[in-house]
Order: structure tokens, then sequence, then C-alpha cells
């Protein structure tokens, strides 16, 4: 093989050798710039997702205050007129705020008024005695607690997990000693999940780990 072979084929194999380690860098780099839009995009869809969760719960805690701040509400805590539940709690207010439950407690603590929304028969019902147990725990802290203070989150309940906002009973003025403590809580069910899935344009479900995970759900996780 003379020089000029020698050299050709040199310069050949170097080319070949430089082409190969600029295809690994630029692969390498490619790749972890594809990574990092992936991720930044994740962060993103997870931030709207979170955004539209509180939301819900901000929405829940607003309407709450409406009614627990109502010279209405507050004169029921007193006169106990059974007109005022009927014509503020009824199925109708169930399905135009989207509840699951609601209840009313005095002063003490005690329960007065419970309900809960069957979205399969579009009626209500009597609340589930072990969620009850659940959310007498915040009612017991809200009594006696002043108009400032309140108790909006999402709570695990019997049925499953439940988004609750609690507010103490005042008149208009929020002025006055409270008179207790109204609590509304949304299920986190399909139907909560549809109107998240609505507002951030992602199809959304809540799955328990302790039940059995969809087979492309368990691949995911």
């Amino acid at each position: 093989m003379n020089l000029r072979r020698k050299t050709l084929v040199i310069l050949s194999l170097t080319l070949l050798l430089l082409i190969a380690t600029i295809y690994g860098v630029t692969t390498a780099i490619l790749n972890g710039s594809y990574d990092y839009v992936e991720h930044q995009t994740a962060m993103r869809d997870m931030a709207r997702i979170r955004q539209a969760f509180e939301q819900s719960r901000m929405g829940l805690a607003t309407t709450t205050n409406d009614y627990a701040f109502w010279d209405d509400t507050y004169a029921f805590m007193e006169t106990r007129d059974d007109a005022f539940l009927t014509s503020n709690f009824d199925v109708n207010t169930f399905e135009s705020f989207n509840f699951s439950l609601v209840m009313l407690s005095d002063a003490d603590g005690n329960i007065l008024f419970s309900s809960a929304y069957d979205p399969q028969n579009g009626t209500l019902k009597d609340v589930d005695p072990g969620t009850l147990a659940v959310l007498q725990r915040p009612l017991f802290q809200m009594a006696g607690r002043p108009a400032e203070a309140s108790i909006s989150g999402i709570v695990q309940t019997p049925q499953g997990l439940m988004l609750i906002a609690a507010q103490p009973i005042l008149p208009n003025d929020t002025e006055g000693a409270g008179r207790g403590t109204l609590l509304m809580g949304y299920n986190l069910d399909e139907r909560l999940m549809k109107r998240i899935s609505d507002l951030t344009l992602f199809q959304l479900h809540i799955y328990y780990l302790e039940t059995r995970l969809p087979p492309d759900v368990a691949t995911a996780s």
C-alpha cells in the first residue's frame, strides 16, 4: 500500500470516527433535550391539574362561606324551623352546586342536620354512619371558633376521598356569637373528575392503591 492510499485510509477512518463521535454526542444531547422537554411538559400538566383541584376547593369554600354567613342560616340555628332546610337544601340545591354532602351542627358540635346526594338515583339519602363519624371531628374542631376560622381540604371516609369545607355560622355582618358550623363536601368521584377533566382537558381518574389497578395504569406506575 503506497503512501497516498495509506493517507486516504487514515483520513477515511478518522472521518468515520469523527462522524460517529458527533452522532453519539448529538444523540445524547437530543435525548437529554427530549427528556427535559418531557419533564417540563409533565410539570406544567401537573400544575394545571393542581390548579383545577385548588379551584374546586376554593369554590366549595366560597359557597360554604356564603351559606354560613347568612342571616337565614343563623336564624335557623335558633328556631330549628324545618322550612329552612326544605327550601335551601333540597335535591335541586345539591345538584346545582354538585354537593355530595351537607351537615349542620350546633355550637357544641351536635349534628342537627345531615344529608347526602345519591348520584345514581338523583335523590337525597342519609349520610353513611362511618362518614358521619369521620366528619364529626372537624365539626367539633369548629365549634365556638371565630368567623375567620375555617377548614377546607381532603379527608378519607369509608366511602372514599372527600373534599370538604367547614365554616362557623354567623349573620351576614359576621358579628355576634357563632351558633354552630356548616360543613359541605364533594366526593372525589367520577362526577368531580369529569368537571376537572373538562377544565384541564385531561382524562382523569382516581385509583386507590389497595384496589386492583387496570393493566395500563399498573404498568405506568
